[in-house]
């Protein structure tokens, strides 16, 4: 196995690895925003991720895919569990880009991810060295 197909495979791990059961309503629910609560099953999410940190939130580059990525996590009795992550290719997979200070970005995230529940989008972002995982607020699924 290539050296990159192994980097691919360890990152797609350390990020399924990563998830941790983060407090509801924590003040890092504030840079990632769902346009609605309440969704139907057929409706596409839209998530903003609004950088009022004040530092430059670097990200890595997955699949080529130039907005940050993210986890789509469900919850399951009182856990969060990942239902989506992106897979890193290690070819067209590269550090890093960043969302600079004040600076806004949008996805439009596909219904097919979805069925009914709750869930929330976890981002990771590198702030000064150290890494950061922001949580959208719990929404629902209809």
């Amino acid at each position: 196995m290539n050296a990159s197909v192994k980097f691919a495979l360890l990152f797609a791990l350390s990020v399924l690895l990563s998830c941790e059961d983060s407090p509801v309503g924590s003040v890092a629910d504030s840079i990632v925003i769902t346009d609605k609560t309440s969704y139907l099953s057929q409706e596409d999410v839209i998530v903003t991720v609004d950088n009022i940190t004040g530092e430059e939130l670097s990200y890595y580059v997955c699949s080529g895919v130039r907005n940050a990525p993210y986890m789509i996590q469900q919850l399951a009795g009182t856990k969060w569990e990942p239902v989506y992550a992106p897979i890193c290719n290690g070819l067209s997979s590269y550090c890093c880009r960043s969302i600079l200070q004040k600076e806004v970005t949008r996805d439009t995230i596909s219904s097919q991810y979805f069925t009914m529940g709750i869930y929330r989008f976890e981002y990771s972002f590198r702030i000064n060295e150290e890494r950061k995982e922001f949580y959208s607020k719990p929404f629902e699924v209809r």
